[in-house]
């Protein structure tokens, strides 16, 4: 081989070494290259991570509280309602138990107004004390809780039962001395028109209708004793039509017979009704006391006719 060739050569190689290598070597970078250009492609790809996994990433602490609002008010709202419940209960419990402090004139054990008749006078006792309690419950306890016009509106109405019971009292005790007023036919009373006590009674319940009317009442004793002193009102307007009729025991013999006649009719009626404890509630209770007098009218009247 010529020195030269050989020299040139070597050079030749050498020269390549220096600038980086072959050719085949050069091929191979691009590869090289293509595989670091993929590499975010692999980092992208691992984000998304948590959601492949099926968890949620966490929301901030402002969304989760306006998704939570709702709830936390209508938790409120029933809790205000439940508390509402309670203390109109509570307000119920006291009036009745001053409706039983009225009971207590008739003498029987569990007696409340409802039981207080006619002949019965009554007695206040500790009722005011429970009246005021009610009041009170309703003022600053149901008001409280009473959110919606309606739950306002039905505490309103509540509150105006302390005056309702006030009334009813007021117009048994007109009833009682309207009641009064029969007198046994041994007295001699006269009777030409029927007596202002009783007028009273009967414009003194009358106005308290009218009241009623325009009412929602919630509680069935407060109805039921409205309607009770109707009845009681009736007896008493029937037995002093009887006793105008026949004006006097002693003058009863001057009567005509249709002034008798009618004043016995009246008289039947009555004891009918009062014989009869299921005409109005309580159940099984009646106004002896009442019954008796109207029944020594009845039989007075019923004799003379029957002489005449």
């Amino acid at each position: 081989m010529d020195r030269r060739t050989y020299v040139v050569g070597v050079g030749s190689i050498a020269v390549a070494g220096c600038l980086g290598g072959s050719d085949e070597d050069q091929e191979a970078e691009p590869q090289g290259e293509t595989q670091n250009t993929e590499t975010p492609s692999v980092e992208s790809d691992s984000e998304p991570e948590n959601e492949q996994n099926g968890v949620e990433e966490p929301q901030d602490e402002s969304q989760q509280d306006e998704d939570s609002e709702p709830e936390r008010n209508e938790r409120q709202e029933s809790g205000d309602e439940v508390e509402l419940e309670r203390a109109i209960y509570r307000a119920e419990e006291q009036f009745r138990f001053a409706l039983r402090e009225y009971g207590k004139s008739t003498g029987q054990s569990d007696a409340t107004l409802l039981h207080v008749l006619p002949s019965t006078k009554v007695e206040t006792n500790n009722a005011r004390t429970h009246l005021n309690n009610a009041t009170d419950i309703l003022w600053f306890d149901a008001n409280e809780y009473a959110m919606t016009e309606e739950q306002q509106e039905r505490v309103r109405e509540y509150r105006t039962y302390e005056d309702v019971i006030w009334n009813l009292v007021q117009v048994q005790r007109s009833i009682h001395q309207a009641y009064l007023q029969i007198d046994s036919p041994e007295e001699g009373s006269a009777y030409s028109t029927r007596p202002s006590e009783f007028v009273s009674a009967k414009n003194d319940y009358g106005e308290l209708e009218k009241k009623m009317e325009q009412k929602e009442i919630h509680m069935s004793e407060i109805q039921t004793k409205h309607d009770q002193q109707g009845w009681q009102i009736e007896l008493l307007e029937r037995t002093f039509a009887g006793l105008v009729n026949i004006e006097s025991s002693q003058r009863i013999e001057t009567r005509s017979s249709t002034h008798l006649q009618l004043a016995r009719n009246e008289f039947r009626t009555v004891i009918r009704q009062l014989e009869d404890t299921t005409s109005a509630p309580p159940e099984n209770i009646t106004d002896r006391e009442f019954l008796a007098l109207v029944r020594e009218w009845y039989e007075l009247t019923d004799e003379v006719l029957r002489d005449t």
